[in-house]
């Protein structure tokens, strides 16, 4: 990476007013964030998952929960996780359908263990649910990348409901981002 694309880079994370009061509105409650800018959208999630960091970081055997971050496509899996992976010193996981859907719980454990933040397709993130390799309630900040899909016969759909099912108590916060509020 030349010295030019980590100064461009670095400076993406001085936050504008309004951001910083989206993250201080998703500390307390659930959110909905419309914005046509993904960059906006993408510093918005970036900050609020350094600022799980702290909680992330205990191990996963010991109770630890992670930070998932759903996307629509493939392609973006990558993006994000690498995105994340420049702006954090979390370690970071990359899970599309193709592949992962074969894996069985040690190998589920294993990575659980491994990465503090799960970037992932939907569908990898329904079959980990359907197939209890991660329950709900082991992540403590749930990120949809184009959350109107929660609306559509779409995996995000499927997860809500998981998620209205959480026991009462259960400490989770969820961003959903839309280009198409």
């Amino acid at each position: 990476m030349s010295f030019r694309q980590m100064e461009v880079e670095s400076s993406m994370l001085t936050p504008c007013h309004y951001q910083l009061e989206l993250i201080d509105a998703a500390r307390e409650r659930n959110i909905l964030i419309p914005s046509d800018n993904n960059n906006s959208k993408s510093f918005v999630a970036i900050m609020a998952i350094r600022e799980m960091a702290a909680a992330v970081r205990i191990p996963f055997r010991m109770g630890g929960k992670r930070v998932v971050w759903l996307v629509d496509k493939a392609p973006s899996v990558s993006q994000k996780a690498e995105r994340l992976r420049i702006h954090t010193n979390l370690e970071v996981g990359e899970y599309t359908d193709e592949k992962y859907n074969s894996w069985n719980s040690d190998k589920w454990r294993e990575t659980f263990s491994r990465n503090q933040v799960l970037v992932m397709t939907g569908g990898v993130f329904c079959f980990l649910l359907d197939n209890r390799f991660l329950g709900i309630e082991r992540t403590n900040l749930l990120i949809f990348d184009d959350c109107h899909l929660c609306l559509d016969k779409h995996p995000y759909h499927r997860i809500m409901h998981y998620h209205m099912q959480c026991p009462a108590g259960t400490e989770l916060f969820i961003y959903r981002f839309d280009l198409h509020a």
